[in-house]
Formats: C-alpha cells, structure tokens, sequence
C-alpha cells in the first residue's frame, strides 16, 4: 500500500500538505506561534489575548491610531488569520 504524499511543486502545494504554515512576509514558511512570539517580541505596545474557551476568538489589543476607525481591537477565528491581519498593519520591521 502506497501512503507516502507526492512531492509538493510549488509553495501553495505545500500550504495545501501542511496548512498550519503560512508564507511569513515573503521570507521562509513558519507556524502561527514562531509568528506570534517575533511579533511580540517587535511589537512590544501590541497585547494578543489567547481565546479563553473553545469557540472564543483570538484579539490583539492595538494602540490608539493604529486602526483606521479609531479602534483598539481585531480579532479572528485562529492564531493564524489573527497574524495575517497584524501583518498588514505592521510590515516587515516595521
């Protein structure tokens, strides 16, 4: 019995294989947790809550002025999208 997966041709082929990895700002693949932990460790003024029940969602509490309504918090369904959203309102080195 064949189990083995065929080898991935491109990036998207292997997001499809593994889909808890995500292409980070153009530089390598990494999971949602090393993402988090650099992004704090650059943004020390951004506070990522950890959902308290099943179902709950993840939020980042952001400074004032950040957002363009004037708001404080985003929020997501994962860690994942939650990082992606975070990644659009500080690029890279930012």
């Amino acid at each position: 019995m064949h189990t083995a997966t065929p080898p991935a041709a491109t990036l998207a082929d292997l997001a499809a294989v593994f889909p808890s990895w995500h292409i980070w700002r153009g530089r390598t693949i990494q999971d949602c947790v090393e993402r988090r932990r650099q992004f704090e460790a650059e943004q020390t003024d951004v506070t990522i809550v950890t959902p308290g029940r099943p179902g709950d969602r993840w939020r980042a509490i952001l400074p004032l002025g950040v957002l363009p309504d004037n708001g404080t918090t985003i929020g997501a369904r994962s860690l994942c999208d939650l990082m992606d959203k975070l990644d659009a309102f500080y690029p890279c080195g930012g």
